[in-house]
């Protein structure tokens, strides 16, 4: 599972409803095998880059191990 602010997926030059399909399309492409922190990097990769828009951002991933 994973949640996160609309400060990971909104930007000024992209609309919420875009960030949203970039995060499912990150994440549907991803390795099952993938970390709970190389989940977050992932999606900060994506879709916030080395830019930053003074929004707040936080991201939560669970993960079922067992």
């Amino acid at each position: 599972m994973i949640m996160y602010t609309d400060g990971l997926v909104e930007r000024r030059e992209r609309p919420f409803t875009d960030g949203i399909d970039l995060a499912v399309d990150v994440l549907s492409h991803a390795s099952t095998a993938l970390s709970t922190g190389e989940y977050i990097d992932a999606l900060f990769e994506a879709l916030i880059g080395d830019g930053h828009d003074n929004d707040d951002v936080a991201v939560v991933v669970v993960k079922n191990v067992a």
